[in-house]
């Protein structure tokens, strides 16, 4: 049944009003008229790159460690100038020594050619340096060996202001240089002989303020008076002693026994024999660092602690030295026992 032109035309109206809801929803904005969302603007580059950037490296690219670097130096700030101390006019920088004190250098320094003098303080040897333009380094105790033997029965013939161009390492115990002497000392031409050396040899000897406190230090620790003289010449060994001591230069790899404390004071490593082999003479330990350990644990554990030494052997004197190169404490086992 047709519908009366009233309900046509208000159908018609309806589906009109419909079909212009829809087509609100789904029109672009730019076909109604309305302007269009402005997108937000791309954030500028913290650094204007000359070059092209790179692929990032690890996950991090090049401008982000740009980046991280500009934050630091804002946070940072600029450096504060440093001005120096001006005395006349000049710049005076501290020194790390103070003055009146010794430089003591460091374990292992190689000194070439050095010239000097060879003194006797508390039963050591000493070497008094030649001041040069660098100025002098501090006396050191030579340390004993075949060398310095030779330096000793030079001094007797030639006289004790006898110089000698000397060539080292130096070692360090107790905040004390030492110098271990690597290749034969030369004695220089025209030295003044014997009696006026024996005139004079006391006197320049002491004027150094360091060799006086090296020579009070050693008379503390030995208990003696004392003394700076010309050296003398050491008495050469016995036949039976030279059987019992190891030659120069001789390395002793892995030798188990004991620290020991001697009459003079100094320490020596003796080595543990089986009953199958003679005993071997003590050695006596050269100062070092490694000898300040090797004594802290003397003085702990006593002589009921054993180690495991290498080193190399030096003769002076009808005694064996050792100079230590490296060590361990063995741990106690049931079933070994020293022979000596």
């Amino acid at each position: 049944m047709p519908l009366p032109p009233r309900s046509r035309l208000a159908r018609t109206l309806l589906l009109a009003s419909a079909a212009a809801v829809v087509h609100g929803l789904f029109t672009p904005a730019l076909t109604r008229g309305e302007p269009p969302h402005e997108a937000p603007p791309p954030a500028p580059p913290s650094k204007p790159a000359s070059t092209p950037a790179s692929p990032p490296r690890g996950g991090v690219s090049d401008a982000e460690v740009d980046q991280v670097i500009a934050d630091l130096e804002r946070a940072v700030g600029p450096s504060p100038l440093i001005k120096p101390v001006l005395r006349d006019g000049a710049p005076v920088f501290p020194s790390a020594t103070p003055k009146g004190a010794s430089r003591l250098l460091p374990e292992g320094t190689f000194l070439p050619s050095r010239r000097g003098r060879v003194v006797r303080a508390a039963d050591r040897a000493v070497f008094v340096f030649d001041p040069t333009t660098d100025g002098a380094e501090s006396p050191m105790i030579l340390l004993p060996g075949a060398y310095l033997a030779a330096m000793e029965r030079s001094a007797e013939q030639r006289g004790a202001d006898t110089k000698f161009v000397i060539t080292g390492q130096v070692f360090a115990f107790k905040g004390r240089n030492y110098l271990l002497p690597t290749s034969r000392p030369v004695a220089e031409v025209g030295s003044p002989d014997a009696a006026t050396a024996s005139q004079n040899s006391t006197a320049p000897a002491m004027a150094d303020p360091e060799l006086e406190r090296i020579v009070a230090d050693l008379e503390k620790e030995r208990g003696g008076g004392r003394t700076a003289e010309p050296l003398q010449l050491p008495s050469m060994p016995r036949d039976s002693a030279r059987k019992r001591l190891s030659s120069e230069g001789t390395l002793l790899t892995m030798r188990r026994g004991r620290v020991v404390r001697s009459g003079a004071g100094d320490w020596a490593f003796v080595v543990d024999a089986d009953t199958d082999s003679p005993a071997e003479a003590p050695l006596v330990l050269q100062p070092c660092l490694i000898l300040e350990d090797i004594e802290r644990i003397a003085r702990t554990q006593g002589e009921s602690a054993t180690i495991t030494l290498s080193g190399q052997v030096f003769v002076y004197r009808e005694r064996n030295y050792i100079m230590p190169t490296m060590f361990w404490v063995n741990r106690p086992s049931e079933g070994v026992i020293p022979t000596q």
